[in-house]
């Protein structure tokens, strides 16, 4: 009977723990400050490729019925900002397919968080339908851009879509405002603007 209860209580007691592990995640089921190995133990995959301070993850990544690349970056082994990002440069990707995404990311997002504290929404050229098959095309020319924000007390989040060196890129980037990592993330931009100048 003793080891009955014992057993009850040590099984009520994981999961408890890892219901509110999965409650107060942060992104994903995972949390910020988080280290690399407690980052792949949790996505359980193997990543696409690994590095000391980024993983990128190619399956098991789906939103609106397409496959992202989901990106986590660290920094002195704490994890401070993740990526998702849709690479539609393929020829083959439908026009419409990229304005659905275009218009309902930001649409999602907002139902999360609210009214978007960014909303760039730019159009070069208004000889056009939006929802044309045109679409994949204009944004490769550089006359359509989206840029929507959400810098929340525990979270920033960006959504973009634009035009990177001839391809339509659709991202969102998710970052920490944790103090700590705030300043890691600045004191490794510093020093990269650092080694910039220095090799001018």
């Amino acid at each position: 009977m003793f080891n009955k209860r014992i057993i009850f209580l040590i099984t009520l007691v994981l999961i408890v723990g890892l219901t509110v592990t999965t409650l107060g995640a942060d992104f994903r089921e995972v949390n910020w400050g988080m280290s690399r190995e407690e980052v792949k133990e949790i996505e359980g995959l193997k990543p696409l490729s690994e590095k000391p301070e980024k993983l990128i993850y190619d399956k098991g990544v789906t939103m609106f019925g397409e496959d992202f690349l989901l990106s986590y970056f660290f920094i002195e082994d704490k994890l401070v900002r993740s990526v998702y990002v849709l690479d539609t440069g393929n020829n083959n990707f439908p026009s419409k397919t990229i304005f659905n995404l275009a218009t309902n990311m930001p649409y999602e997002l907002m139902q999360k968080y609210g009214k978007p504290d960014i909303a760039n929404r730019n159009w070069k050229s208004g000889s056009y339908s939006p929802t044309s098959e045109n679409f994949k095309r204009l944004v490769r020319l550089g006359y359509v851009k989206f840029l929507y924000g959400w810098e929340k007390e525990d979270i920033n989040v960006y959504f973009r879509l634009e035009e990177l060196n001839g391809m339509v890129i659709e991202k969102i980037r998710y970052y920490s405002t944790d103090p700590e990592l705030v300043q890691l993330r600045k004191r490794k931009l510093e020093k990269e603007q650092e080694n910039t100048q220095s090799n001018l």
